[in-house]
């Protein structure tokens, strides 16, 4: 970043250009800046080839990690939600690295299935876990046991991972008997030493202290370790004050711990990668005068940058355009949220400031918008990546409509299904004597509406839907939704997922009255449908030039909410010719809610469904081998949740 003709530009880009095109606040990423970080980091430490696993947590933007992912680096991943997103970002699993100090049963069980190169446990609780998890899939499991060294890394307490106080890692004594644990089981494997002693680290001296600390851990244990992970933690300068790490002096404290103990070396690096590739661009809304300094007013708040009210982190601020005119008065920059920590820095002897122009804030890659929140609820930044003169969106600005739009709708479906089924009661009950319908027709018609209204309200108050496999949600994200009566509940919840309509498959439902209409309302397509039979397709053939037409792929939604293991998946036949019309891929899905009709009481219903988005089907097999690939998808994944 430089000014170039007094105008602030990032590579060849000027901010103001940016600001006019694409609004405020808005963060940007510069692709030179980030391939020079990468190269310099291989360049240190290329006399002993480590293995570079990117800290997910540091930057979790889809596109910016798979162009990481495109030097050759690997993950460092502290959540599922991370290893998914590395995994989607065409990270190779055997780069994969899971650290973290709280990793559930399920997060350790998705590891495991994704054959990912190394589990870091910090627990004997959890290496206790690892086994049992490992015995069950019959499998066995590399993992890491991470040490707390009791180094000081002169860092902000905030971030200080290394010292015996600090949650992280396992002291000498436990961890030397967890050696001959994992010796003992048949389940895991141990090959790996990790350490990991806090982050923003700027003198190599600590990592020294670290490696002796390490070196004599392992001559304690007389364990070969195949691998050594020394995290990452390499800080940044963030003012010209700052002074840098010398990762040459690290280089050849690491090369002589290796003579010794030789072994893969993995680093961890988040900060150092990414930290200096972003910036945060925000427009003053207004400049209010006080005594003794004046507050400038920001666009950008503590929900689109939270390090300075985290840690007390200061970010080089900078004017869009620089002028000579210096300002008397010490200026204050602060966001619009009510709080008094929505304050970003305080300078003196900054340049005089005009409402309405562009500042800059630098070295926002790293725990920028990885800790952005909706904090009010502000919509997140749009972001952007900067190759030389191109700008490409690699994530769209949230507008506010996104923030409310998944409450809203929650909110409307659990009212218009109280109020729709009750009215259907009395319509059924009240409004239709016996002479236009046989009185156990009306009383039939009444139960069953009332088992959908207890059963609705059952549903909206005690029962929690989880999303799974959205990492095989095609590109395009739009969808059509294939549904009958017997998968309603779960239809409204993935239509208010996706904002998709929906193919009601049974004819009789439009007919319901109220019912039908609200059918419709929420986005429905109506089509006449005959009696299914080899000879008569043109029901799914309308389904085809809608589906076609408006280039969205159909998500198959078994209606079978009531799917057990003996059962065939439902739809099997439509879907298989709604696949052979379509010509394009097809979305299937799973769910595991069993029997949604209480026939046992309310009580029958889950607690909990898994709503499993599965991997695509892909246009071009036949109708045998499509329907062959549902079949096992779908069974394979309701065999997995029961």
């Amino acid at each position: 970043m430089k000014y170039i003709k007094k105008r602030l530009t990032i590579d060849k880009v000027v901010i103001d250009d940016i600001a006019k095109k694409f609004g405020t606040p808005t963060y940007c990423y510069s692709y030179t800046q980030l391939k020079k970080n990468i190269n310099n980091f291989k360049k240190n430490f290329k006399s002993f080839s480590p293995l570079i696993c990117f800290a997910i947590k540091s930057n979790t933007n889809l596109n910016l990690i798979r162009e990481i992912q495109k030097f050759g680096l690997g993950a460092d991943v502290v959540s599922m939600g991370e290893l998914m997103m590395a995994l989607k970002a065409g990270i190779n699993p055997k780069k994969i690295v899971f650290s973290g100090v709280g990793k559930t049963s399920k997060e350790i069980s998705y590891a495991i299935d994704k054959k990912i190169l190394l589990i870091n446990a910090e627990s004997k609780s959890e290496i206790k876990e690892i086994d049992r998890i490992a015995r069950l899939k019959k499998k066995k499991v590399q993992i890491g046991i991470r040490l707390n060294p009791n180094t000081d890394a002169k860092t902000l307490s905030q971030i200080s991972t290394g010292k015996k106080e600090n949650k992280f890692g396992i002291n000498e004594k436990t961890f030397l008997e967890l050696i001959s644990f994992c010796q003992n089981s048949k389940n895991i494997n141990l090959e790996c030493l990790s350490v990991h002693i806090g982050s923003q680290i700027l003198d190599h001296k600590p990592y020294e202290k670290m490696l002796n600390v390490v070196d004599k851990i392992i001559d304690k244990t007389k364990h070969k370790f195949k691998f050594i992970d020394l995290g990452g933690g390499m800080g940044i300068p963030y003012n010209d004050n700052s002074k840098k790490l010398n990762y040459q002096k690290y280089s050849v404290a690491i090369k002589k711990f290796l003579k010794k103990h030789p072994s893969k070396i993995i680093f961890e690096p988040g900060r150092s990668i990414v930290g200096d590739v972003g910036f945060l661009i925000s427009r003053i809304i207004y400049i209010k005068e006080n005594d003794k300094k004046d507050f400038i007013i920001l666009d950008a708040a503590m929900n689109d940058l939270m390090r300075p009210a985290l840690y007390g982190a200061n970010h080089k601020t900078l004017p869009s355009i620089k002028r000579n005119q210096i300002s008397k008065k010490i200026y204050e920059f602060v966001g619009p949220i009510c709080e008094s920590t929505d304050k970003f820095v305080s300078l003196k002897k900054f340049q005089k400031l005009k409402e309405k122009e562009i500042i800059v804030m630098c070295d926002v890659g790293a725990y920028g918008m990885s800790l952005s929140s909706n904090y009010n609820l502000r919509p997140k930044p749009i972001e952007l990546l900067i190759k030389g003169s191109n700008i490409k969106i690699i994530k769209k600005r949230q507008k506010h409509t996104d923030l409310i739009q998944l409450l809203i709708i929650m909110i409307r479906n659990f009212i218009f299904s109280i109020f729709f089924f009750t009215g259907i009661i009395i319509v059924s009950l009240i409004f239709l004597p016996s002479f236009f319908l046989p009185q156990k027709v009306v009383l039939y018609g009444g139960k069953l509406m009332g088992y959908w209204t207890s059963f609705c309200l059952k549903f909206f108050l005690s029962t929690k839907i989880i999303i799974k496999g959205r990492e095989n949600i095609l590109n395009n994200e739009k969808f059509f939704i294939a549904a009958s009566h017997q998968s309603m509940f779960e239809t409204f919840y993935l239509q208010t997922i996706f904002n998709s309509p929906v193919f009601i498959l049974k004819k009789e439902l439009l007919l319901i009255p109220i019912f039908g209409w609200y059918l419709k309302k929420i986005g429905s397509i109506s089509i006449k449908r005959n009696k299914v039979t080899k000879d008569n397709l043109g029901f799914f053939q309308d389904i085809s030039k809608i589906v076609k037409n408006s280039g969205r792929p159909l998500i198959i939604f078994p209606q079978g909410t009531r799917v057990l293991p003996d059962e065939r998946p439902p739809f099997k036949k439509g879907a298989s010719r709604i696949y052979e019309e379509l010509k394009i891929s097809c979305q299937p899905v799973a769910i595991n809610s069993g029997y949604v009709w209480p026939k046992k009481g309310l009580k029958s219903s889950n607690k909990i469904i898994t709503i499993s988005i599965l991997k695509p089907i892909i246009a071009g097999h036949s109708k045998d081998e499509f329907i062959k690939i549902l079949e096992n998808n779908i069974y394979e994944e309701l065999n997995l949740l029961n």
